[in-house]
């Protein structure tokens, strides 16, 4: 995402080509069948962030709530619900009308939700938060133990309760971006066998890799594009797949971290790094934590750099050398952490450990015939 050579190419909504068919962001799968939850949930509007499932007002004053964002020759545009204000004995609200499925263009929206939470009353319309339940279910947008949690004890005649999110929290992404773009984005892991021998002779080898799926056809061909995972001539695929998925969940623990730091670094307006290496703000921004990205990766325990930066760092600053060792016994521990052993390993420790018992048995058992077979020395006749 950060190489200004493949993220203009790198595609994260899908796309309705009518009848042509030639990427996969175009396809049925992406575009209609995969869950609204695990699709890029939001666009921006100028300066508002429209997310799906939290109401949006219309141009026209009418209100809907998006379910799916995608584009059509270069547009964006939407899957909503609408929604119509009702009365109850706890006050106005809005019944989402669900079993009713509309089409919007981005042109159309006007507010998004804190924005008519802010100005509702300017329009005479109930408060996006007061959602006070569904008309019907659309079976196909939620998983069959959702719907017949929803369903259970619930009359088709009465309005179901709003399950998708917290209407009054809205989206929980919205909380968690606070203010920057979120973006899913969708990847082609693949596993092949290939020989690593140079002769004619067959050595399998299993290698894993992957590519962006929102990268047009001509451009996942391309070296760079085209990310090695892993390669094993003794491990089996779906074992290989335990410690791809033990590194996602470390680097996803790491990146927290290092978001966390990137937050400080931004508050401090940080610049300079030692002796003759002054950046612009932008850069110091994002320079310092790619290093220690990069660093803790490759399980490298260089502190130089680092080092120099908490030497040179200002007396107003003073107090973020506090925090340096902190950081510097994290990235050592880290670098010498070893990964937790998968299944497959700990039966393999466990097939050795048998073997060598056996083995050593065995070779007991011979030095007892060997003794009795081998002649006494000094003995009689």
């Amino acid at each position: 995402m950060a190489n200004p050579q493949v993220r203009p190419n790198v595609h994260i909504y899908p796309e309705d080509s009518g009848a042509m068919l030639s990427e996969a962001r175009q396809g049925q799968r992406w575009l209609k069948e995969m869950p609204p939850d695990e699709l890029t949930p939001m666009i921006r509007i100028g300066e508002d962030d429209y997310y799906i499932y939290e109401p949006a007002m219309l141009v026209d004053g009418s209100c809907c709530i998006p379910t799916r964002w995608f584009t059509r020759e270069g547009d964006f545009y939407c899957k909503a619900w609408p929604l119509r204000p009702i009365s109850s004995d706890d006050g106005d609200g809005w019944q989402v009308r669900e079993d009713i499925e509309i089409e919007v263009a981005q042109r159309d929206f006007l507010k998004d939700f804190p924005t008519l939470a802010h100005d509702h009353q300017l329009y005479g319309v109930p408060h996006p938060s007061r959602i006070l339940g569904m008309n019907s279910l659309n079976k196909q947008l939620l998983s069959a133990e959702t719907f017949l949690e929803v369903r259970k004890n619930t009359s088709p005649d009465i309005p179901s309760r709003w399950i998708h999110t917290n209407p009054v929290l809205g989206n929980r992404w919205r909380a968690k971006a606070q203010g920057k773009r979120v973006a899913a984005l969708p990847l082609w892991v693949y596993c092949d066998d290939t020989s690593g021998n140079v002769s004619k002779k067959w050595n399998e080898h299993n290698s894993f890799l992957f590519t962006l799926a929102g990268l047009p056809g001509h451009e996942t061909s391309k070296e760079f594009n085209i990310h090695f995972l892993c390669t094993s001539n003794l491990a089996p695929p779906l074992e290989m797949l335990d410690g791809v998925v033990d590194q996602l969940e470390y680097v996803a623990l790491l990146f927290i971290f290092l978001g966390l730091y990137l937050s400080l670094l931004e508050r401090l307006n940080v610049r300079e790094y030692g002796p003759g290496i002054v950046l612009t703000k932008n850069q110091s921004l994002y320079f310092l934590p790619y290093l220690l990205c990069w660093e803790i990766i490759q399980c490298k325990a260089s502190l130089r750099a680092i080092l120099v930066f908490a030497e040179n760092t200002s007396v107003e600053h003073a107090w973020l050398k506090v925090l340096m060792p902190l950081m510097i016994r994290f990235i050592l521990l880290t670098s010498q952490m070893k990964p937790w052993p998968t299944q497959a390993q700990k039966r393999a420790k466990l097939v050795a450990m048998a073997q060598v018992r056996s083995r050593t048995r065995q070779i007991q058992l011979l030095r007892l015939r060997i003794q009795r077979l081998s002649p006494r020395r000094g003995g009689g006749s």
